[in-house]
């Protein structure tokens, strides 16, 4: 499965079988899309029986993500974890996560157990996801220098994400 990306930001088209990519014209299955939605997240996308419906629907995407404005994106996001624990974010975010190594996920299961969860319920539950997680990354409360490193990378990539 070699993907064929388009320009930066609008996605890739591909398809999901053990043809090489110079055979895909000839072969019977279906291409499949992957692009980031105006929320960021990562979607996917199949049933096109053509290069061109991929590549079609990859433009029509691309161009509604432009159409919106950024403050409309960001309500979409305050309205969808506005309201939502942490830990519920945490995971939905670690389901994104395709390429972790068994190693991986248990330091950030660890680091998630004994130090960000810990942080961020110290912090109280009256504030927003946002205010929670923005506190922590600016100010690294509850978080000792040995791990400083590998937990600054995870505060900042799930920051990142609910951005």
């Amino acid at each position: 499965m070699a993907a064929h990306a388009l320009a930066r930001g609008m996605g890739t088209f591909f398809k999901d079988c053990e043809h090489p990519a110079s055979r895909w014209s000839k072969c019977p299955h279906e291409y499949k899309i992957r692009y980031r939605s105006a929320a960021g997240n990562q979607t996917e996308e199949s049933g096109f029986g053509t290069q061109d419906g991929a590549i079609e629907r990859l433009m029509e995407i691309y161009k509604e993500k432009k159409a919106t404005s950024r403050s409309q994106s960001k309500a979409e996001r305050i309205q969808k974890y506005g309201t939502m624990r942490f830990e519920e974010y945490v995971e939905e975010w670690k389901g994104g996560q395709r390429h972790l190594a068994t190693s991986s996920v248990r330091h950030l299961e660890s680091f998630l157990e004994h130090h960000l969860y810990p942080a961020v319920r110290s912090i109280g539950s009256g504030h927003g996801i946002g205010e929670r997680v923005g506190g922590i990354e600016g100010e690294g409360r509850g978080l000792d220098d040995g791990n400083a490193q590998g937990s600054a990378a995870a505060r900042h990539a799930i920051a990142l994400s609910m951005y």
